[in-house]
């Protein structure tokens, strides 16, 4: 199976660079040599399509995040798919060859779940931009969420170099000020994973 046949090739090829997500871990804001240890695919409980994606320093340091890339009326969501197009794009793997394969992994808490992992992204490094966020009012801990992702040289999906801007960036503001919604939840849940862990990698 290709990545095609599960998300709109169409849909892939116009996403832009991906929206600011939320994952589990606390990690310092800064832009880190990394590498995919999951990219999979996997459907919620209430119906909408998910990518649970875990990078993982060189110090086996692990940071997930979930992002919904389906709706629950089966339309392809534009912010997921912005997401896996720059993670492809950092690593240089094309989305028409992007293949799917059937695994057993772990998501939300379920375990041994059957899931179509993207393999081809596997192991391979580039760098993630990793922001640090506090937000008011919530009863979480500070959170973490990938900006972007970029190649091991710091270009984006337009082969801009975006390294130098995001630097600048964190050093004006090194924990991104967030508000909490008016139920007091942040507008990213800052909540961490329920399955996040530190486990070895292989680099």
């Amino acid at each position: 199976m290709n990545l095609t046949d599960i998300i709109g090739k169409e849909t892939l090829e116009n996403a832009e660079a991906q929206e600011i997500r939320t994952g589990s871990g606390v990690w310092e804001s800064g832009a880190y040599d990394v590498i995919f240890t999951e990219f999979f695919l996997f459907k919620s409980k209430s119906g909408a399509g998910m990518l649970k994606c875990t990078i993982a320093d060189k110090n086996d340091k692990e940071l997930t995040v979930y992002v919904n890339i389906k709706k629950k009326d089966g339309s392809d969501n534009e912010i997921g798919a912005r997401f896996i197009k720059g993670a492809l794009d950092a690593v240089g793997v094309d989305i028409n060859a992007a293949k799917v394969e059937t695994i057993v992994a772990d998501y939300y808490g379920e375990k041994d779940k059957e899931v179509n992992s993207i393999s081809d992204v596997l192991k391979k490094p580039l760098k993630a931009c990793v922001r640090q966020v506090h937000t008011e009012g919530t009863e979480y801990e500070n959170s973490n969420e990938i900006e972007a992702f970029l190649d091991k040289q710091g270009r984006n999906t337009k082969g801009e170099d975006q390294l130098e801007a995001f630097q600048t960036k964190i050093e004006k503001q090194p924990i991104l000020e967030r508000k909490a919604k008016g139920n007091g939840t942040a507008s990213n849940s800052g909540a961490p994973a329920p399955d996040a862990q530190t486990k070895k990698s292989s680099w």
